[in-house]
């Protein structure tokens, strides 16, 4: 995410930073894991079903979230939020 790339993420019911406030599915390549033996479907039907511009704004996006609630810092920054 530090570098804008898109996660791979299987859902094996882990607990995320700050996941009620931040809606994960929007940014990674979400695979529940029901859905391990078709990984490789799932990861060739991402990359045929978006477009070059919205892969690249997906990056930025997902290097955003990563600066503004993921990084030490942004986590920290908003610590208060679940206090």
């Amino acid at each position: 995410m530090s570098l804008g790339r898109i996660p791979l993420f299987i859902d094996t019911d882990a607990v995320l930073p700050y996941d009620h406030l931040i809606k994960y599915k929007d940014y990674f390549l979400w695979i529940n894991e029901s859905d391990i033996n078709s990984i490789d479907k799932k990861v060739i039907d991402f990359h045929n079903n978006i477009s070059n511009k919205d892969f690249e704004q997906l990056q930025y996006s997902i290097r955003k979230l990563y600066e503004e609630w993921i990084s030490p810092y942004g986590f920290h920054k908003n610590l208060y939020r679940i206090i």
